[in-house]
C-alpha cells in the first residue's frame, strides 16, 4: 500500500468494491504503523512526519468498529515493529 493513500481513497474503495471498512482499515493501519516505524532513529527525518504518521494511525484506529479485530491486529503487530512506536501511539492517542 502507497504511503500517499488517504483515509478518504481507502473509503472510496471499500464503497466502490464492496469490501469490509475494518479489514481495508487494519491493512492501512498496519502499512502506515510498520512504515513509520523508520522514522523513529532516522536523525534527517522530520518529527512532522512521525506526528502525521501517528495521526493518520488514530485516525485509521477511530474507524476500526470491531474492537476485538483491532486488539487482535494490534497484539500481532507487536511482534513486527518496535515497542517504543506502539507507547507511542498509545501515548498520542490520549493527546489528540
Amino acid at each position: 500500500m502507497s504511503p500517499k493513500i488517504t483515509l478518504p481513497d481507502v473509503y472510496k474503495f471499500c464503497t466502490t468494491f464492496h469490501m469490509n471498512t475494518n479489514y481495508v482499515l487494519i491493512s492501512y493501519l498496519n502499512n502506515v504503523l510498520i512504515d513509520s516505524e523508520k522514522y523513529l532513529f532516522d536523525q534527517k527525518v522530520s518529527e512532522d512526519k512521525l506526528v502525521s504518521a501517528l495521526k493518520k494511525a488514530k485516525c485509521a484506529i477511530d474507524g476500526i468498529t470491531d474492537d476485538e479485530l483491532l486488539v487482535r491486529n494490534l497484539e500481532s503487530l507487536l511482534k513486527k515493529v518496535c515497542l517504543f512506536l506502539v507507547c507511542l501511539i498509545s501515548s498520542f492517542s490520549t493527546i489528540i
